[in-house]
């Protein structure tokens, strides 16, 4: 490069300097701001940061015979970010006035914190000053407490290097050369945090009050057995999750507090150095290339972040990885790429849309990608033939997939007419149109005895039949189910005929098994190459899809179609979310109106904080239709109240086709389990449930000691 070249590049990274973050002071006041405005709240603690874990996206690797696993390298990058996820989810169960930064960074090059500004890797004024000059620090999470901060580095381990030869009694740490190392190469890391935040400590604290300050460092191994651990310092196990919160006590906060009596770190000349301190970390963990983002704070923007990569079918962060090598997960095909906007299938979802079957019926749970598949299939025969037309028959509820729908058709240049469950049968085709798809918006329960006749009527025609959402009829139109049936027999003859279901919506739970009786006949009329089952979920996050899992297996009883009938909803991805949270109000409350509103508005205030009113995503508010009426009442003011029209209110029954990035449940479990999922599986990212106790009910006890350890349960 010549002179000028390079001149050019150096007066080029000044300018660039001129609006960063130069020096210590900048990074106190400004971790200061974000401090006051996302960590002093008292209302949701312990804080973690982001609200959410630091995503990795780590696709789902199948599990295979490990001597003949090529997928062994990706699948231990699932198993590290598994384990971040099992720690920061530990720390989010604490019951403590803590701050917790996932993912931190620091490098002194980019950083310089030592009030000098400089672009030179090297920095002759911070040389030999101690921790401050430290060039490197990263670990996993910093906990910071009131007098006190933790290290913590998380290490996965391979089964593999658990096993224990048959000539071999025991086997130690010492023997094991790879926990060994990775226990070794944590230390290193610890260490250069450590000395990172003795360098801040000492701006702050000098003498006694320096003394008071611990600092203490967690090497984590969440998949490893203690037998195969150092027992140097402080390590986190296997077994030590089982009761995390007791172990954090023991080994934590009573060794923490041991040599000093309480009084004596509580003045306020201490409190104020401590929460300067934590500023500092606070600032530095938001800013990337001295750009101080605090957004990164936001309970709002987390969830954006994060229902954007859901629905682009994102699932996977790490870039520069070979897709090809998951044969879990393929590339989509142009047509739902470019005008569905799905950038990826799972392997299930390829093998249905590219089935040869006339008749097909598509039953999956939430999220399974039922209606990104019969896109895809309109497409596939509105594109590859002009002469092809198409009647889409979906349902008119809240939020009903209707605008996907002509989004779609839009973007590939098709022609479509909506008419409404009223219209004239006879007019349904019309020679004269020149729209080849017909959306047929129809109420199932509506129109149960117009729908055998709107088929009866399409059997002159040569369109194809795509049915989106028939749980309707299956369940709640049952004495129709037969003729139904037979219908789409018929029409598939000659045509497609598509229809996709998800009976887990509409089967009772709470002891009634008539519902599961009348599906799993239906499901027996319908040959076996017709019909089947979904069981990935790409629309939730992974925390949502596992409680949906548990909810799906309560009351259940055993039968050889449940698995048809119900699929079991299993992650199709490692996105994680917001932690669930629950609310469980007693029926002793008397005034349990105003406790539901004060808490629908504390909730509401989270996911609103940090702008004018929802940061532009939609907020979905469901109730029970069969709630108190003037619990109904309430909720409906309330959210009249606040002027936002972002915030969807919507009955439980009407909901089924809706989803939102973050919904609030106000349940009433007077109602089966089955409506409580239904609401659950609406939330994209992030759900909070307002559950009414009846306190006698067993299923209730049992939910809620199942759903212990997926959410945060509080009791009023």
């Amino acid at each position: 490069m010549s002179y000028k070249g390079k001149q050019k590049r150096k007066q080029s990274s000044l300018d660039h300097l001129d609006s960063e973050i130069k020096s210590f002071s900048e990074y106190l006041a400004k971790g200061e701001e974000i401090k006051l405005r996302y960590c002093d709240s008292q209302e949701n603690r312990p804080i973690m940061l982001p609200p959410a874990p630091k995503q990795s996206y780590i696709d789902c690797y199948p599990d295979l015979d490990s001597d003949f696993d090529i997928f062994a390298s990706d699948k231990h990058k699932q198993s590290c970010y598994e384990t971040e996820v099992l720690v920061y989810r530990a720390l989010e169960q604490l019951d403590d006035n803590i701050i917790v930064l996932h993912n931190f960074e620091y490098s002194h090059h980019q950083y310089r914190i030592c009030d000098k500004s400089h672009i030179r890797k090297d920095c002759s004024q911070c040389k030999g000053k101690g921790g401050n000059a430290s060039n490197i620090a990263e670990c996993d999470f910093i906990v910071m407490g009131k007098n006190y901060f933790i290290i913590i580095e998380v290490k996965s381990m391979h089964q593999d290097h658990f096993k224990i030869p048959d000539n071999e009694v025991t086997r130690t740490y010492k023997s094991n050369k790879p926990t060994y190392k990775a226990w070794r190469i944590a230390q290193k890391q610890i260490q250069r945090t450590k000395c990172l935040i003795d360098g801040i400590i000492e701006q702050f604290f000098e003498g006694k009050d320096r003394e008071k300050v611990k600092i203490v460092g967690i090497s984590a191994f969440p998949s490893t057995p203690r037998l195969f651990l150092q027992t140097e310092g402080i390590t986190l196990c296997k077994e030590d999750f089982k009761d995390f919160g007791e172990w954090w006590q023991t080994h934590i906060l009573d060794l923490i507090t041991s040599n000093y009596v309480h009084d004596d770190y509580v003045h306020d000349d201490f409190h104020s150095k401590m929460e300067k301190a934590k500023a500092i970390l606070l600032a530095i963990w938001c800013t990337d290339k001295n750009q101080c983002d605090e957004l990164k704070c936001s309970l709002g923007h987390s969830i954006m972040a994060i229902d954007e990569d859901l629905r682009r079918g994102m699932i996977t962060y790490a870039s520069y990885k070979n897709r090809s090598r998951n044969p879990s997960v393929i590339e989509a095909p142009d047509i739902i790429s470019n005008f569905v906007g799905i950038k990826y299938l799972t392997a299930e979802q390829f093998k249905v849309l590219n089935s040869d079957q006339n008749l097909l019926f598509i039953n999956g749970p939430a999220g399974s990608g039922k209606t990104v598949i019969m896109l895809g299939k309109i497409l596939q025969l509105a594109l590859n033939d002009k002469e092809n037309k198409v009647v889409l028959v979906t349902n008119i509820g809240w939020n009903s997939y209707t605008t996907l729908y002509e989004s779609t058709f839009k973007k590939a240049g098709l022609l479509y007419k909506v008419v409404d469950w009223d219209f004239k049968i006879d007019e349904l085709l019309d020679k004269t149109s020149i729209s080849r798809i017909v959306i047929l918006k129809a109420d199932f329960i509506t129109c149960r005895k117009l729908l055998p006749r709107i088929l009866d009527y399409l059997k002159l025609s040569n369109a194809h039949v795509f049915i989106d959402d028939c749980q309707g009829v299956v369940y709640r139109n049952i004495y129709s189910v037969g003729n139904l049936l037979e219908c789409f027999k018929q029409l598939s003859e000659m045509k497609h005929v598509w229809i996709t279901c998800d009976l887990t919506q509409t089967t009772p739970y709470s002891g009634q098994d008539l519902g599961n009786k009348l599906t799993q006949s239906f499901i027996r009329d319908v040959d076996p190459t017709n019909i089947v089952p979904l069981s990935l979920n790409l629309r939730n996050t992974c925390d949502v899809t596992n409680i949906l899992s548990i909810l799906r297996g309560l009351h259940i009883a055993s039968d050889e179609d449940l698995d048809i009938v119900l699929p079991v909803p299993k992650p199709g991805h490692f996105i994680h979310g917001t932690r669930t949270v629950i609310h469980v109000i007693s029926e002793l409350i008397i005034d349990r109106e105003h406790l539901v509103v004060t808490i629908l508005n504390k909730e509401l205030d989270k996911l609103t904080f940090g702008s004018d009113f929802s940061l532009g995503f939609e907020i979905g508010i469901i109730y029970n239709g069969s709630s108190r009426a003037s619990s109904s009442q309430c909720i409906e003011e309330t959210i009249d109240k606040r002027f936002d029209s972002n915030l969807q209110l919507s009955d439980s029954s009407n909901c089924y086709s809706a989803e939102w990035p973050a919904v609030i449940v106000i349940h009433d479990f007077a109602r089966d389990i089955s409506a409580l999922y239904l609401e659950i599986s609406r939330a994209r990212v992030h759900c909070v449930v307002i559950l009414f106790s009846t306190l006698i009910d067993i299923s209730e006890l049992d939910l809620l000691s199942e759903l212990n350890n997926s959410a945060k349960i509080i009791r009023y």
